[in-house]
């Protein structure tokens, strides 16, 4: 068994446009605020915990997986002890990934799901005001509010925490439905 959740990641185009948005706030950050590489930024539509990756292969290939258009805020907000970019639009994909895996790993959640992207991780004892702070200095550094893209598949992906932090390994891809009219 793995530890392994399943998620969508940004194109380069749109990873650049975040890296733009989001470095400026890694200049200086409040002790305990930790910003993640690129690399690992992703939304994640179900942790699935400790499971069978055949199972929950099996079930991905076999699963009706609708397009989708994520739209990310380029303002982050801190959420319990991370920093995210909202992202919207993934509601009916997460759901379809959450129906078709859900007898497998962990019990899938009460809670509605809440798209977003985690850019930073907070100590135990970082100041929620100094991160506000900091974040809030960020100001209009970009002018546009957001930006957007078409996700072509969705990743499986194993999570192994390490001293300096997790290390994700893509296990399989699988391809969402095209929309009509468009060239997904």
């Amino acid at each position: 068994m793995r530890r392994l959740f399943v998620s969508v990641r940004p194109p380069a185009g749109v990873l650049a446009v975040l890296r733009e948005r989001i470095g400026p706030l890694s200049v200086d950050p409040p002790d305990g605020l930790r910003f993640l590489p690129a690399r690992q930024w992703h939304v994640t539509l179900r942790f699935l915990g400790n499971a069978e990756e055949v199972l929950v292969d099996e079930a991905l290939r076999s699963a009706n997986l609708p397009s989708a258009e994520v739209e990310v805020s380029l303002q982050p907000e801190v959420m319990g002890h991370v920093v995210v970019l909202e992202a919207g639009g993934l509601d009916a994909l997460a759901a379809a990934v959450a129906t078709s895996t859900a007898s497998l790993g962990d019990p899938l959640p009460q809670r509605a799901f809440r798209g977003h992207l985690t850019v930073a991780r907070t100590g135990r004892d970082t100041s929620r005001a100094a991160v506000g702070e900091h974040l809030a200095s960020l100001g209009g550094a970009v002018g546009v509010a957001s930006t957007s893209w078409r996700p072509r598949e969705v990743e499986l992906v194993s999570s192994v925490t390490a001293g300096s932090g997790a290390v994700h390994e893509v296990m399989a891809r699988y391809p969402l439905a095209e929309s009509p009219g468009t060239n997904a």
